[in-house]
């Protein structure tokens, strides 16, 4: 089929980060391609895939799962990101989804695996199945949460395509656009416990508002870590009426945020 035609154009902004791919969400016209189709390393970014995965598999997201721990000890020793719920506590497939999606926690995404597939080996398979089947072409997953490992890598187009795809799902849109959230009371935490958007809080850090000078409105997104593949950032806004999916990677600490905000507020209707 013929290439989409872009709606819409970004003026030329000098980016933090290494590569950075821009697609309009409704048709995936391509906006913006630095590097775009190069191998990058996802790190949390991977949480999408692990989160839309796990809807697919668990549409009911009132259902509880009991927490196992099998992973634990190997998440704590790799630094990972927790949440922290306790072994035995019983908790929501809801709970688990932001707890992956918000607070960044590969507790959440091992969880989630276990409850799917039984371990985090075999929902991977799920994942690069996954990957496959949307054309992911340079994509392949080694685990559930991005942690490094040489053979985990993607590329910014392909990470757009994933947040286009998932995007469509809107128990997913409302979880990646949600600023906060506190997880069911249980014994264990009376109080639930409080989880905030990993990406709201980037953004916070260089700028005031969601909503740029030109209109564009960053609406949600994923952030991600690793020492390797430094600060990146798939997020999604509106502008002029439409929506755009802007994924980047590479950048030192800040940076993701700061071209987010550069490249909306940036943006132009062709």
């Amino acid at each position: 089929p013929p290439a989409a035609v872009p709606s819409a154009a970004v003026l030329p902004v000098g980016l933090y980060s290494s590569n950075a791919c821009m697609i309009c969400y409704e048709d995936g016209a391509l906006i913006l391609d630095q590097g775009a189709n190069d191998i990058i390393f996802p790190a949390s970014m991977t949480k999408m895939m692990t989160a839309i995965v796990a809807m697919e598999y668990l549409p009911d997201l009132d259902e509880q799962i009991t927490v196992t721990h099998l992973m634990y000890d190997t998440l704590y020793l790799q630094e990972a990101s927790l949440v922290g719920f306790d072994e035995g506590e019983v908790v929501t497939v809801r709970d688990l989804l932001y707890g992956a999606l918000l607070a960044s926690g590969a507790d959440c995404c091992s969880e989630l695996a276990i409850r799917i597939a039984g371990s985090d080996e075999a929902f991977v398979q799920l994942m690069n199945d996954k990957a496959a089947a949307l054309g992911m072409t340079f994509t392949h997953f080694a685990n559930t949460s991005g942690l490094h490992d040489d053979n985990h890598y993607s590329t910014c187009a392909d990470m757009a395509k994933l947040m286009q795809y998932a995007l469509q799902n809107g128990n997913f849109r409302a979880i990646v656009s949600t600023p906060s959230y506190v997880s069911t009371s249980t014994p264990e935490h009376p109080d639930g416990i409080p989880m905030y958007s990993t990406t709201f809080n980037a953004l916070f850090g260089v700028t005031d508002s969601a909503a740029m000078d030109n209109g564009a409105v960053i609406e949600g997104g994923k952030t991600g870590f690793t020492d390797e593949a430094m600060y990146c950032l798939a997020s999604f806004g509106s502008f002029s009426g439409k929506e755009y999916i802007l994924v980047t990677a590479h950048a030192e600490q800040g940076g993701n945020a700061l071209d987010a905000v550069s490249v909306y507020s940036n943006l132009y209707s062709l």
